[in-house]
């Protein structure tokens, strides 16, 4: 009881103090960034953060040494495990923020930023899936991903045209092989026009 009163207090003061603070400076500035990032609740999702930490900090001194042992690690791996999917959903915020701040400047106007930006926030996820259920299983996330080798390939084989469309996408836009304007031809499917 004692854990979840400080982590709902913790919540309740980054929430009505610090964010409040923080929309309150990113609304007196002229610069666009940090509204957008107020926009996408990136500090909102970070928020979530405090009552995570104040579970893994207080857990040890609420619930005792000794026979608590065992409460005090669950307890302080269901924190990790609140930490990973409170950074992950921070960082997918961060990610959407970047995006809608990049299509603001003239020179990413062209590039596929969103599509980048969504391969960046499925590998997070991701990475986030391994690491909370190594935590949960207190195994090393090697041993997961070693698990995983079979699926991967399995998923490589049925998401193949896939990859290879976004492979594609990478080389065409590193090395500037279409722009808008070009005339493209390919007879064979019927395609016949300007980009």
């Amino acid at each position: 009881g004692g854990v979840i009163i400080l982590a709902l207090l913790s919540n309740l003061i980054a929430k009505k103090f610090i964010l409040r603070g923080l929309r309150a400076v990113a609304l007196k500035t002229r610069s666009r960034w940090d509204d957008v990032l107020v926009e996408r609740q990136v500090f909102d999702r970070l928020s979530h953060l405090a009552p995570a930490l104040v579970v893994y900090v207080a857990a040890p001194f609420l619930l005792g040494q000794g026979d608590d042992q065992a409460a005090v690690d669950y307890l302080r791996r269901v924190a990790n495990v609140w930490m990973i999917l409170a950074g992950a959903r921070t960082l997918n915020a961060l990610l959407d923020a970047l995006v809608i701040i990049g299509l603001d400047k003239e020179s990413t106007r062209t590039k596929p930023v969103r599509s980048y930006a969504q391969v960046a926030q499925l590998l997070v996820w991701v990475s986030a899936g391994i690491l909370a259920v190594a935590v949960l299983m207190q195994k090393s996330p090697a041993v997961l991903l070693t698990g995983l080798g079979a699926m991967t390939a399995v998923l490589l084989l049925v998401f193949r045209d896939t990859i290879l469309g976004f492979i594609a996408s990478l080389r065409i836009e590193a090395n500037e092989m279409l722009r808008v304007g070009d005339w493209v031809e390919m007879p064979k499917y019927g395609a016949d026009g300007d980009v």
